[in-house]
């Protein structure tokens, strides 16, 4: 590799052992390819947060216990926030936590409840099924039936 300069008019080549001056020509890019290099490094550092998916077995004010892959872990929540509802035992949960599980020092900063999936009925199918082509539901009890009639009255 050569780098060639122009001196007093005339045209020299010389052998470009370490390109300096490349490098000065070309200093945005290598400050951007710096720039993203750094921001890489800062972002794969890591905070010291982990996350674990699992059931939970019981809760109360302070603490969790979840099942995650056969293994019952218990957790601090005391100052977990819960962003879409609390949770019960038997909800699945994602768990964001600092420390480490298998010693029973972990905190818990965010509980966030995994809703279940719901069922979903194809009404065609369901009256294709069925021979008087009514679809069936749960019979009311005729209390509740009667108090909502009487609350219809009320509003008419």
């Amino acid at each position: 590799m050569t780098e060639s300069y122009n001196h007093g008019g005339a045209r020299h080549e010389r052998p470009l052992i370490f390109p300096i001056r490349f490098i000065v020509k070309m200093r945005k890019t290598v400050y951007s390819l710096f720039a993203v290099f750094m921001a890489f490094l800062l972002g794969s550092c890591g905070n010291g947060k982990n996350q674990v998916k699992g059931v939970i077995k019981s809760i109360n004010e302070s603490t969790l216990s979840f099942d995650t892959d056969g293994d019952v872990r218990i957790i601090n929540i005391a100052d977990a926030d819960f962003p879409n509802g609390k949770v019960m035992a038997g909800d699945s949960a994602i768990i964001t936590f600092k420390g480490n599980l298998s010693s029973g020092d972990a905190q818990a900063e965010i509980v966030y409840l995994i809703p279940p999936t719901g069922n979903i009925i194809n009404l065609q199918q369901l009256q294709e099924q069925q021979s008087d082509s009514a679809i069936k539901t749960k019979p009311v009890n005729p209390e509740k039936r009667k108090k909502f009639e009487q609350f219809l009255k009320m509003k008419h």
